[in-house]
């Protein structure tokens, strides 16, 4: 994007894709905290960066993507799909296919919050009613969002425990439902506490 931005020339725009590619990183232990919202921005800062530093004449490795030691090297040593990746390299913007979600929270999750809330509105089903919650859920749901007992809002965001609980409690998923006092309710904690999902290998 910078790069359109600037309108650099093709020399410049390899320096700046090998100086941008040198960044690339981020791990998913930081869900739950603010450095994964700072993901998107920090990727955007270290990209209009690199632009900036080619533009003004710093050179980067000239094949940052299929170089021997290169993204694919090490980020996908098993295999990837080059035209999938680089095909329509500045043609196909990602950005526009963004939209908003439902939930304020971890997107895998949220077919699990839209039966309880539901079970919630079409059936009454009340916190007290509940004895057991038995989920059947993807494999990205355990991977990505199995935290039984988070300890602040933003951890309460990939719990898909906290996430039932709370939709179940407040019929919503928003920013009320992930605040540091929301995930020590004691009405939500302890409904929490009766989530048992397993994978389904259907989903």
């Amino acid at each position: 994007g910078a790069i359109a931005v600037l309108g650099l020339g093709e020399e410049q725009a390899v320096h700046a894709m090998g100086l941008a590619g040198t960044f690339a990183a981020g791990v998913r232990e930081v869900f739950g905290t603010h450095g994964k919202a700072m993901h998107a921005g920090r990727s955007a800062q270290a990209g209009l960066d690199a632009a900036r530093w080619a533009q003004a004449g710093l050179e980067g490795p000239e094949d940052i993507i299929g170089g021997r030691r290169g993204f694919w090297a090490v980020h996908s040593p098993n295999g990837h799909s080059r035209d999938a990746l680089v095909g329509s390299l500045g043609s196909h913007w990602e950005c526009r296919m963004n939209a908003l979600k439902p939930f304020a929270n971890g997107i895998v999750s949220h077919p699990l919050q839209d039966a309880a809330i539901r079970l919630r509105t079409e059936y009454d089903v009340r916190p007290e009613d509940v004895s057991s919650i038995d989920a059947r859920v993807h494999p990205l749901v355990l991977e990505l969002m199995d935290n039984p007992d988070p300890r602040t809002g933003l951890q309460g965001k990939f719990s898909h425990q906290h996430c039932i609980a709370a939709a179940f409690v407040d019929g919503a998923g928003h920013d009320a439902q992930f605040t540091d006092e929301k995930v020590r309710d004691p009405v939500i904690s302890s409904l929490r506490g009766k989530v048992v999902a397993e994978v389904s290998p259907e989903i």
